[in-house]
């Protein structure tokens, strides 16, 4: 019979620091969603301990505890390099500046100190929770045989009496070998699912970067252009909702056959939660709404059927957004200007003009918050503007001469 395999501990630390790097860009893609979750944690202590065990060759006790220790230090990075990557857009600098620079924020001020502990102290309890159960299955199931382990006798296929009978032959003391698929069942059945989900979270953190609405915006020329690149962000932001549903049901499915089956509440996690950070987005932003809304306008812009209306603008403008769910630094490729006049019901209202219509107010005839309404009939100009129903997207912007009379013009 073979000798007990030793632990090598330092390939297995080596082993475990590349699977808790899985982790890490988990927590960091989570962390750019917005979501603090337990799975960050799980997925963490999972592919940490699973790297440990194929890198020893075995799992001990004390393998557990150097993992554990590891994956304390690996959440600390994982969550200052997210508030980095936030500080790095917001910043205008680099990952690694920002990372140098956190505690100098923080004793600054400008950090907020709650934030940052409150996040890590969460992310850590959370961590927690992930690795509860991971723990217990690596102490129940400690000193498992890795795939490289295996002799060329584990690959004949031979049946359970032939195996039995050539082992009484060799050597009645010797067990049987296990065959490889049984050493690549367990790593099948935990790796595949969250695979699947950190594609998935992947797929949807890219949904949202800036890259994406810029290639599609790609500098538009024309507010019709405008409009259709948004519209076509909102598709796209559906279909990365439901990959990142699909690709860890890939994962399960795919699990279940190399290994005949998965853990029911694994593959309810890294099929469920990213469902309800997904939906959780859609609904919240209303996407699905967003591109009806975005066809009716067009629809409106190529009929050239556009509501009409008279209104005084305000010198406060800034530049801003058409609507969805942003991160930081997503392109502003619109101006919203508030508009007043009879057409508005004396009510001030948000009107975006995109930039390409090259649009200023006239400096020489602003209109005053401070000035009555008869000085402002007199002394500031009026401006109508032919805008889109839903998005209030101006699609033409004409100055009337002065002294302007506001008349109301029939929408």
């Amino acid at each position: 019979m073979e000798p007990k395999k030793t632990e090598n501990v330092v390939a297995g630390l080596v082993g475990a620091f590349l699977g808790s790097l899985i982790g890490v860009a988990c927590i960091v893609l989570l962390g750019q969603l917005g979501v603090v979750a337990a799975v960050s944690g799980l997925v963490m202590v999972v592919c940490a301990l699973r790297g440990y065990a194929w890198f020893s060759g075995t799992m001990s006790r004390k393998g557990a505890v150097l993992v554990c220790a590891l994956a304390v230090v690996m959440v600390y990075v994982a969550n200052r390099v997210d508030f980095a990557v936030n500080i790095a857009g917001w910043a205008g600098v680099d990952v690694f500046t920002a990372f140098r620079a956190i505690d100098d924020l923080l004793e600054a001020g400008y950090l907020r100190q709650n934030a940052y502990w409150g996040n890590l102290v969460m992310l850590y309890l959370f961590t927690l929770l992930g690795a509860v159960p991971a723990l217990q299955g690596a102490f129940r199931t400690g000193g498992a045989e890795r795939p490289g382990d295996m002799t060329a006798d584990h690959f004949v296929p031979t049946t359970y009496e032939e195996d039995a009978r050539r082992l009484e032959r060799m050597d009645p003391t010797l067990e049987e070998p296990a065959p490889v698929r049984e050493a690549v069942r367990p790593m099948a059945a935990i790796f595949l699912p969250f695979a699947g989900m950190f594609l998935g979270f992947v797929v949807l953190w890219l949904s949202i970067s800036p890259i994406l609405l810029e290639g599609l915006l790609n500098g538009a020329q024309t507010p019709e252009a405008l409009l259709q690149g948004y519209s076509s962000w909102y598709v796209l932001l559906m279909l990365a909702v439901a990959a990142a549903v699909a690709l860890p049901a890939v994962g399960t499915a795919l699990a279940v056959r190399k290994s005949g089956g998965v853990p029911v509440t694994l593959a309810a996690v890294c099929i469920v939660f990213p469902l309800l950070i997904g939906g959780a987005m859609l609904a919240i932003e209303d996407v699905p709404g967003l591109f009806f809304q975005s066809r009716e306008d067009l629809a409106q812009i190529e009929s050239g059927q556009l509501q009409e209306v008279t209104v005084w603008l305000s010198p406060k403008f800034q530049e801003d957004q058409l609507p969805g769910p942003y991160t930081e630094g997503q392109p502003r490729p619109v101006t919203r200007y508030r508009g007043i006049g009879e057409d508005t019901g004396r009510r001030w209202v948000d009107f975006y003009l995109p930039d390409s219509l090259g649009f200023s107010l006239d400096p020489d005839a602003l209109y005053r918050d401070g000035e009555s309404v008869q000085w402002n009939e007199e002394n500031a100009r009026q401006y109508r503007l032919y805008l889109t129903r839903h998005f209030r997207l101006v699609v033409s912007a004409e100055p009337l001469d002065l002294p302007a009379q506001g008349l109301r013009v029939t929408v």
